[in-house]
């Protein structure tokens, strides 16, 4: 998986959350010199009912929970937004900031001054697909990756965290990628 800007992240997580299964801890503490550990919980998956679950925990926390936050939504490919565009033009009405994120493979316009459509650099993440919501209050992500197999049926692997520093470094390594423009981190 060389060349992969964000498995890195996934696979860290993953090593961190093995070690946490065989011990029957539920919260990852300080490991290494991986601050990100030290904060928020964690739960690794290889389901993708799961992981839609909880992408929808997410959209309900935006909207449970509404205050100046930022919300980035990536598809892998724009026409995988399509079917959920219902769901993200309500949470226009919360959040600050929409970014919908994906291969330009149809044409999304934006529907209200708050949303931005990124097709830039996309191709570099486009078996990821993630969802992350920052504001001062409220800092959730969930990232996510394909794992094509030789049947033709992808397999998913990925996680979700309420810790506002792997919030940030996931934010800040798609800002390196040319992205997303640098976030406003709150303090």
């Amino acid at each position: 998986m060389r060349g992969n800007p964000l498995n890195d992240i996934i696979l860290s997580v993953k090593r961190q959350t093995d070690i946490l299964a065989r011990r029957g801890d539920t919260r990852l503490p300080l490991l290494g010199d991986e601050p990100e550990f030290s904060d928020g919980e964690y739960r690794f998956t290889e389901s993708l009912r799961t992981l839609l679950f909880e992408c929808r925990i997410i959209s309900d926390a935006v909207q449970l929970d509404p205050g100046p936050c930022q919300l980035y939504a990536g598809f892998q490919k724009l026409s995988y937004f399509l079917e959920h565009g219902i769901r993200y033009k309500k949470l226009t009405h919360y959040a600050t900031e929409v970014y919908v994120i994906g291969v330009p493979d149809v044409e999304v316009k934006s529907w209200a001054p708050n949303v931005h459509i990124v097709t830039r650099h996309t191709e570099l993440i486009e078996r990821h697909w993630f969802e992350i919501v920052y504001g001062r209050t409220i800092h959730i992500s969930l990232l996510a990756e394909e794992i094509p197999s030789p049947s033709g049926k992808s397999s998913y692997m990925g996680f979700y965290t309420t810790s506002r520093l792997m919030t940030e470094k996931i934010l800040r390594r798609l800002a390196r990628l040319g992205i997303v423009g640098d976030p406003v981190l709150f303090e």
